[in-house]
């Protein structure tokens, strides 16, 4: 929504990228850290590791529950739309180099957790990993 504003401001030389930052930095570091408190209450639920080393296991004999292909399925999705959401605000601020500058990095940084998340339930792997690879690497739709 703020993304698209700029754009519009943009084309009209109406842009005020500070402004922009302003609105958006707290907005990308309060969705990083839930993502981070996400990760956080995975690694708390699986300390040891087990409940990821029998879902690594499962995945590459192919023996996932229908739960574990369910939370397969949503992962990937997730990721799918993060990674979307990410491309897309790295496309609308392309144009704008002291946004770019400043909300570049906190993409960058937003996507991390999110890999995190995956790979802490143990499903980057074989099947999940190249759906993954095939969501990331698929442009946005225009």
């Amino acid at each position: 929504q703020h993304l698209d504003k700029a754009q519009h401001d943009q084309e009209n030389d109406e842009l005020d990228e500070e402004a922009l930052v302003r609105q958006l930095r707290p907005l990308i570091e309060q969705a990083t850290g839930t993502l981070k408190e996400t990760e956080g209450v995975i690694k708390a639920l699986d300390p040891d590791g087990r409940v990821s080393q029998s879902a690594t296991r499962k995945a590459q004999d192919h023996e996932g529950t229908k739960e574990e292909q369910h939370l397969a399925e949503l992962l990937a999705q997730l990721t799918g739309e993060v990674t979307k959401a990410i491309e897309n605000a790295r496309d609308k601020i392309k144009n704008m180099p002291s946004a770019k500058k400043t909300l570049g990095p906190l993409l960058d940084l937003f996507a991390d957790p999110l890999f995190q998340i995956v790979s802490g339930v143990g499903l980057l792997l074989n099947g999940v990993l190249s759906l993954l690879g095939n969501i990331v690497s698929t442009p946005p739709p225009p």
